[in-house]
């Protein structure tokens, strides 16, 4: 008895221990871990509470320019052309800023996998209100974002020729094209617009010119597989039967007798 009270007691305790360590409990402690974040210290100094005012500056900049109707894209540009790193000193990307402008530290908010649970105790570098419509924008946008019916053929299938990045489709008014983009998660040149439709008719063309031989036929019938195996073993049997006039034409002149004769004839 007094062994399994010892024993209910220790896993009480090892319970106890375990829920004192567990994500949610950090969250209530009103602590970041910086871990938990990559880009936790944007606009925070290593004790991750005093605020840099010249990161600040760009953040808050950041905020305003979304909220008043400016792409991801075009921010993550602009950080670009400025010179601007992220903490871990890559380049920008729209869904690191994404996340940054999202996240509810820049307010002044603790935040546990991807809730508010209560203020925290660095000062924000943004406001609450700043904050909710940030999130509600990008709701706003998640939910209505559905792609029109694709209209490009060969997307993700072209390369620019002059730097082998992947070719975007792009329409303007009247016309349909492919394009190689610079800048923030394309990577390319920038140099390379090509018309979709006289490409694409092209590659319809040459592939279905490629379905219509008879090779293809052949070889998805199964036949291409047969015939090179029927004609290696026409070619070994003409050899066998040219082996065998030899040896017959070698008994007839008498440099065989019949038993050599009979020997090699049981091996072809």
């Amino acid at each position: 008895m007094v062994v399994r009270i010892l024993a209910a007691m220790a896993a009480n305790e090892s319970a106890t221990k375990s829920r004192r360590v567990r994500p949610e409990d950090g969250a209530e402690r009103r602590r970041w871990p910086a871990a938990r974040w990559l880009y936790a210290g944007v606009g925070y100094a290593e004790d991750k509470e005093t605020v840099i005012e010249s990161e600040a500056v760009v953040i808050r900049q950041l905020a305003e320019r979304f909220l008043a109707g400016e792409s991801l894209r075009s921010l993550a540009s602009w950080l670009e052309d400025n010179e601007v790193a992220t903490v871990a000193g890559k380049p920008w990307r729209t869904t690191t800023l994404r996340a940054v402008l999202a996240s509810g530290r820049i307010a002044g908010l603790r935040e546990h996998q991807g809730v508010i649970v209560g203020p925290a105790v660095w000062p924000g570098i943004i406001s609450e209100e700043q904050h909710r419509r940030i999130r509600a924008l990008m709701q706003q946008k998640a939910a209505s974002g559905r792609r029109a019916p694709r209209r490009y053929a060969l997307s993700g299938l072209l390369r620019c020729g002059k730097c082998d990045a992947v070719l975007f489709s792009a329409a303007r008014q009247t016309t349909r094209r492919y394009v190689c983009l610079s800048g923030p998660d394309h990577g390319g040149c920038g140099r390379l617009t090509v018309v979709a439709a006289p490409v694409e008719e092209l590659i319809a063309k040459a592939v279905l010119y490629r379905l219509d031989t008879s090779e293809l036929a052949d070889a998805l019938a199964g036949r291409t597989a047969k015939d090179e195996a029927l004609a290696e073993v026409t070619d070994q049997l003409a050899q066998d039967r040219v082996q065998l006039e030899e040896l017959a034409a070698a008994y007839a002149d008498r440099a065989i007798t019949m038993r050599e004769w009979l020997t090699a004839r049981k091996t072809y």
